[in-house]
């Protein structure tokens, strides 16, 4: 496992955030992508919202999007964790553990911003994201 990382969700003040945070920790910009930049089909007043973003400060990662069309963003649902992983077979594995007896949101995929990616919700409730930069991302 390379490293362990916090994923915020925000109510339309993703954008704004991500550009304080990177301000704050003098961060480097990896990724800003609105849901209009994706391939999934997005109701009309999430277009210019952003779906994922990430910033990066030495081995500090921070990773957003706004509300994901209705993921709760209060109590308990708010955190997801991340996990960023440089070996696909133990990416497949820690998924295939988690989500035993969970309920799997996005299956293990590549995706538009350069990575495979997959999210489950494990059999205690907790949110997890399963991230693998790929090799010329």
């Amino acid at each position: 496992m390379k490293s362990i990382g916090v994923y915020l969700t925000f109510e339309g003040q993703c954008s704004a955030a991500i550009d304080f945070y990177q301000q704050v920790f003098k961060a480097e910009l990896i990724s800003k992508k609105t849901f209009e930049e994706s391939p999934m089909e997005a109701p009309e007043h999430l277009k210019d919202q952003i779906m994922h973003a990430e910033i990066k400060a030495g081995d500090f990662c921070l990773m957003a999007s706004d509300n994901l069309m209705g993921m709760p963003t209060d109590g308990p649902g708010k955190v997801t964790l991340n996990i960023d992983l440089e070996d696909q077979q133990e990416q497949d594995r820690i998924f295939a553990a988690l989500s035993e007896n969970g309920s799997v949101t996005m299956e293990l995929q590549e995706t538009f911003w350069g990575a495979r990616f997959g999210s489950l919700v494990d059999q205690f409730g907790i949110k997890w994201m399963l991230h693998m930069t790929l090799p010329n991302s």
